[in-house]
């Protein structure tokens, strides 16, 4: 299962837009803590909000 990027660039060059879709995988730059830090901050926004 692929992660679905938002439309809103929440992060600095990384939405929809400006990532496009690609075949190739790609890991994240960011670490385990500092992803969790970002879930628990966007987590607090409705779904359809994001």
């Amino acid at each position: 299962m692929r992660p679905i990027r938002p439309v809103k660039e929440w992060r600095s060059g990384l939405s929809r837009e400006i990532q496009k879709p690609s075949i190739e995988r790609v890991h994240s730059e960011y670490t385990r803590k500092e992803l969790k830090e970002f879930s628990a901050q966007v987590s607090a926004t409705p779904p359809r909000k994001r």
